[in-house]
């Protein structure tokens, strides 16, 4: 399944001598995304690369324009927008 994937995906890439600090942070709160930060430099001492992959996901992510409102766009491009912009 997904998960699975995802696991067998960051154990190759610590296989290659990679080090990971897997955090879960709201991209829209910068006290967050502040926290991770400090225990991604407590950790390494420095940050060499972030992973921004916040937003809104699911079946219902996946529509025509069409079918897509304001309503669904600002749930969906909300903790893109403000995730990339606390990460400034």
């Amino acid at each position: 399944d997904r998960t699975a994937r995802a696991i067998r995906g960051l154990l190759a890439l610590e296989e290659q001598g990679v080090e990971l600090l897997l955090l879960r942070a709201d991209a829209g709160s910068y006290d967050e995304l502040a926290s991770a930060m400090a225990a991604t430099r407590s950790r390494f001492g420095a940050l060499h690369g972030v992973i921004h992959a916040a937003g809104f996901v699911g079946p219902d992510s996946l529509r025509t324009l069409a079918d897509t409102d304001a309503a669904h766009l600002d749930a969906h491009m909300r903790a893109k927008a403000e995730g990339a912009l606390a990460l400034e």
